[in-house]
C-alpha cells in the first residue's frame, strides 16, 4: 500500500469479511511501501483489531516487487496470494465462500 489512507481500511475490512468464511486458516500480511500519509497508522490499528493481520513497513517508497517480496517473506502460510491495495481484485474471488 502506498498513500492509501482514504481507502485502505475499507479494503482490509472487506477482505477480512470474506477471508473469515474460508475453510482454510488465513493470514493477511499487508505491506506499507513508504507511505507519507496515515496508511501506516491505519494498518497498525487494524493489526491490533484482527488477529490474523500482520504488517510490513518500508521507510521509503520503493519498487512494487520489493514490497511484494517483503510481504512474501513475512507470510507464514504455504500459499501466498499478492493483491494490490487499490481494490481492483474483488475479495469474494479469493476463496470458495459459496
Amino acid at each position: 500500500a502506498y498513500n492509501e489512507e482514504a481507502s485502505i481500511e475499507k479494503i482490509v475490512r472487506d477482505w477480512e469479511k470474506i477471508l473469515e468464511t474460508c475453510d482454510e486458516l488465513t493470514e493477511s500480511v499487508i505491506g506499507n511501501n513508504g507511505s507519507t500519509d496515515k496508511t501506516k497508522e491505519i494498518l497498525e490499528c487494524l493489526a491490533k483489531e484482527f488477529h490474523n493481520i500482520g504488517t510490513v513497513h518500508s521507510e521509503k517508497n520503493g519498487v512494487c516487487g520489493g514490497a511484494r517480496f517483503k510481504v512474501s517473506c513475512a507470510s507464514k502460510g504455504e500459499s501466498v496470494v499478492i493483491v494490490d491495495s487499490d481494490g481492483q481484485i474483488e475479495p469474494s474471488d479469493s476463496c470458495n465462500s459459496h
